[in-house]
């Protein structure tokens, strides 16, 4: 009988409970440490995605500012070729620029309705200059005014691995 008592006296809550609670504080560590993992992962990969949707922007108004530097040239095809790239470059950066807001934020957002009004406006004197037959000059000063202030955005804006900085 012996043998017995020795068995039932280990197994009284003075144990068990000690040992059940060590053990669920084990468990609830490993469970945080999992989940913090998780989440240090995520906000990693959703760091990445926004430089790499800011690269993007970067690059097509850095592309909008480079295809711009030839219209001041003699012989420049600026209504068949020049403005149509440039089109491009800022119709890609415009929807890059409201995909990162819409995702990450108003501070974030590069081309605000004022840079966005001042380019419109900028290809519509261009646009109003071809249709009448006049001089484009306007259109030129008033585009190079645009081109500029892009660059000097992307230069205050973006650090030196070109990533989009916030507002």
């Amino acid at each position: 009988m012996e043998p017995q008592k020795r068995v039932k006296q280990m197994l009284n809550a003075r144990v068990i409970l000690p040992c059940a609670a060590a053990f669920i504080a084990l468990v609830l560590i490993v469970l945080i440490c999992i989940f913090a993992s998780n989440a240090n992962r995520m906000q990693n990969e959703y760091a990445l995605a926004r430089d790499s949707i800011g690269e993007d922007l970067y690059t097509s108004l850095y592309m909008f500012a480079r295809s711009y530097d030839g219209v001041t040239l003699a012989g420049a095809d600026v209504e068949g070729s020049i403005l149509p790239s440039m089109r491009n470059y800022y119709l890609a950066a415009t929807t890059l620029d409201d995909a990162i807001v819409n995702a990450y934020g108003q501070r974030y957002q590069l081309l605000d309705a004022n840079m966005r009004a001042s380019v419109t406006a900028a290809f519509e004197a261009f646009d109003d200059a071809f249709a009448q037959g006049r001089s484009t000059s306007d259109a030129v000063s008033s585009m190079s005014a645009c081109v500029q202030n892009i660059e000097q955005l992307l230069s205050t804006r973006y650090d030196a691995n070109t990533r989009l900085m916030p507002a």
